[in-house]
């Protein structure tokens, strides 16, 4: 019997590819699930090149080492998360030199990127990541994210979402933007509210989206609730460039 090559395009670089070539990516990253996910129940995902896929493993676990050092480990929406950020960072977890070598580094990394509480303006801080009320100032650490690392997991997250929510891909001529936004000055949550589909994912973890527009099916508003705790918005646009196309033809 033949195999079946029909291609397949990757949600985040619309190439096409043959089955082989192809991974399923986990929207959710699958490392970013807490211990109290069900071991039954699935998790989401959407077709990927090996290369994508790849390259954004390496950004969810930069992310994941750093976010999850800053995680409450008794929390119950976050169950086992910390724990995974201090291995990453252990050495002596590793398996083998080589292993043990990499997470000495990391943690050696991770060290020179803290930075004083006095450093800090309050502006700059991640909604739900502020010093603990009862925490002396001399006694409070940052850590920082970078920028262009949670850019790619907007990204990454927009897509799969886009496609799991509606089944297409976000063709160039759109623009997706990542941000956070303090409670009560969200602007993207009414239209949310009102129009966004749901995914639950488990106690604190969701994606939710409004979109579909007649005008243009791949443009929309997302929201990613991690841990019950962080939360990303993200925004599909037009791009100028495109607009203008648009109403010119």
């Amino acid at each position: 019997m033949l195999r079946n090559l029909t291609a397949t395009r990757c949600v985040h670089c619309l190439d096409c590819f043959i089955e082989s070539e192809l991974t399923a990516d986990h929207i959710v990253p699958a490392s970013w699930y807490p211990r109290s996910f069900p071991k039954d129940k699935p998790k989401p995902h959407a077709p990927s090149c090996k290369g994508c896929n790849s390259r954004l493993g390496r950004v969810e676990r930069a992310l994941l080492v750093r976010i999850g050092l800053c995680l409450d480990p008794s929390s119950c929406d976050a169950a086992g998360i910390a724990e995974k950020a201090m291995r990453a960072v252990n050495s002596s977890a590793g398996v083998g030199r080589k292993d043990s070598e990499h997470r000495r580094a990391l943690r050696q990394k991770v060290l020179n990127e803290i930075v004083p509480r006095h450093l800090i303006s309050v502006d700059s801080i991640i909604p739900g990541f502020g010093p603990p009320a009862a925490s002396m100032p001399s006694e409070q650490i940052a850590l920082g994210l970078e920028k262009k690392l949670v850019d790619a997991l907007g990204e990454k997250l927009v897509r799969g979402a886009t496609y799991l929510f509606s089944r297409i891909y976000i063709e160039p001529g759109h623009e997706i933007i990542t941000g956070f936004f303090r409670p009560g000055s969200n602007p993207y949550l009414e239209v949310l509210d009102r129009f966004a589909r749901c995914m639950e994912l488990g106690p604190g973890f969701r994606m939710r989206r409004a979109g579909d527009a007649p005008e243009d099916i791949a443009c929309g508003l997302f929201e990613f609730v991690f841990w019950n705790r962080f939360d990303l918005y993200s925004a599909v646009t037009r791009t100028k460039a495109a607009s203008g196309a648009s109403v010119g033809a």
